[in-house]
């Protein structure tokens, strides 16, 4: 039997309830299938529920080593060294080589290079596995739009360009660097992984005679990327979308946590007619399979969109932004297993199309249906992690 180490920083992967831990938790089921799996997280008190997988430590730990203003910036100037751009925190890194000396690991698995850096797990290169889900280009990009700090926000994106430098020095040193996004693959050892939703419920495609003409949105609504999609939408296409479906409902739900970032948010989207905010969903199917169509009104952000997955596997077409489509453009198009809008009007017209054409939305649910069955379902993601293992697919 192999022996896996899942290490993470903050996130717990036995509560999936967004799209992160939700990855998380299908790689640790994908590795389940060749052995067990021990976890390592620097958070609060998480218990395991998956047969074969014990937490070996469970403890908030967001201590990070200080960095000074002139080692923040003289860092861009050596991007070739992740330490110079993720220092190491000693205290964590001492607690996992504890935990890695009492047994040997096949595989050691971390999500994020800002995550595997910091813990000092380079040093376990031949066996460290590491799932570049946000690419730290992109998401420092984000970072930099919502900083104020006029140097600080020019720091951001000048490390966004420079850290491409060392993503790829280290996707050439580990045993395997995943992406969700084919178009970031990188290293000798780089594999396209991609975002897969986390359960595979049996749906039906939508009865237009049994349901009502409503759009559906799910994040974490904290989330900047999210929450500033979403608002734009309310404000430039929900407006066009009602003149013209005058009965038409946007439901939109997800994960909150640091509710002051979206109060102000929700005190406006309450006000508007045909809008319900529904909080954190307990039964994500049912909300599915009482709509017509998804939005996912995505303008920045840095790994593939879990919403546009989640979406097509149950059978709902999904209408989103260029951006939104990135790490898809390859298995999706516009008008065959999705729609996709560049601008407000474009975005409006599409909406109407899937609330009101049953024939076209029906055509593109079962094209993109079948490009999930074939690139994006857990057989597909268990089997690239059983190649990267060396088990070639058999």
């Amino acid at each position: 039997m192999k022996h896996f180490l899942f290490i993470t920083d903050w996130m717990n992967p036995f509560e999936p309830h967004y799209g992160g831990p939700q990855r998380s938790n299908v790689l640790i089921r994908a590795f389940l299938q060749m052995g067990d799996v021990d976890v390592i997280a620097f958070t609060d008190e998480i218990v395991s529920n998956m047969d074969g997988c014990k937490v070996l430590y469970s403890k908030e730990q967001r201590t990070s080593p200080h960095v000074s203003r002139f080692k923040k910036w003289s860092s861009l100037l050596t991007p070739w060294n992740p330490y110079s751009i993720y220092p190491v925190n000693r205290e964590k890194e001492k607690i996992i080589d504890g935990f890695v000396a009492q047994k040997k690991y096949d595989a050691i698995i971390v999500r994020y290079v800002r995550e595997a850096v910091p813990m000092g797990l380079l040093k376990y290169a031949d066996r460290l596995i590491v799932d570049i889900d946000d690419h730290p280009r992109e998401e420092l990009r984000n970072m930099a739009c919502q900083i104020h700090s006029k140097p600080n926000k020019i720091y951001h994106y000048i490390a966004s360009y420079l850290v491409d430098i060392t993503v790829r020095g280290i996707a050439n040193m580990v045993k395997a660097a995943c992406y969700p996004n084919p178009d970031q693959v990188v290293g000798k050892q780089g594999y396209f992984l991609p975002n897969i939703s986390m359960d595979e419920p049996q749906t039906e495609y939508v009865k237009f005679d049994t349901t009502k003409p409503v759009l559906f949105f799910v994040g974490k609504l904290d989330y900047y990327p999210n929450y500033a999609g979403v608002d734009w939408f309310i404000d430039n296409v929900w407006p066009i979308v009602k003149e013209k479906v005058p009965n038409a409902e946007l439901r939109i739900g997800g994960k909150v946590v640091y509710e002051e970032v979206v109060k102000p948010y929700y005190d406006k989207w309450k006000q508007i007619e045909g809008i319900s905010l529904l909080g954190f969903i307990e039964d994500i199917n049912q909300e599915y399979n009482s709509c017509r169509a998804t939005i996912s009104p995505i303008f920045s952000g840095a790994g593939t969109n879990i919403k546009l997955i989640e979406s097509i596997q149950r059978k709902r077409v999904c209408v989103t932004t260029t951006c939104g489509m990135r790490g898809m453009k390859a298995f999706l198009k516009n008008g065959t297993e999705i729609l996709v809008a560049s601008d407000a009007k474009e975005y409006a017209q599409q909406c109407v199309t899937a609330l009101t054409d049953e024939l076209t939305n029906h055509r593109i649910a079962r094209s993109a249906y079948d490009v999930y069955s074939n690139h994006f379902s857990s057989a597909a993601f268990n089997g690239i992690i059983k190649q990267i293992m060396g088990y070639n697919n058999k």
